[in-house]
């Protein structure tokens, strides 16, 4: 994750919503290092947040999860791999990708075979 980061609690971004309401200004945002397309995602998820008990409204709290990783092992395989062939300042593409995941896992290898040949 990147340390520069920032995640608000919902409490912050609703409050933040509040400020840019009122002011409409870009300035308000920059200086918390907010992007109007942020304040957008946030204002079109305003009702959802509005819903979150207030005592929860102070945890961070995120309101994706993002996606399910079906194979959870292999992603990790394949990440550490990356991580190590560009190190080495080899090329990754997906056809690389597509073989280390069917080296790795052969049930993979299957799934792919049938896909190309639908």
């Amino acid at each position: 994750m990147n340390p520069s980061r920032f995640h608000f609690t919902i409490k912050q971004k609703l409050q933040i919503l509040h400020e840019f309401d009122e002011n409409q200004s870009s300035a308000c945002l920059s200086e918390k290092g907010i992007s109007k397309a942020q304040v957008l995602d946030w204002k079109n998820k305003e009702s959802e947040m509005m819903l979150i008990p207030e005592e929860k409204q102070s945890q961070t709290y995120i309101l994706h999860s993002g996606p399910t990783k079906k194979y959870e092992e292999l992603y990790t395989f394949l990440y550490t791999k990356i991580k190590e062939m560009r190190a080495e300042k080899q090329v990754v593409n997906h056809n690389l990708l597509i073989t280390l995941a069917c080296n790795e896992d052969p049930t993979i290898k299957i799934k792919v075979q049938t896909e190309k040949e639908a």
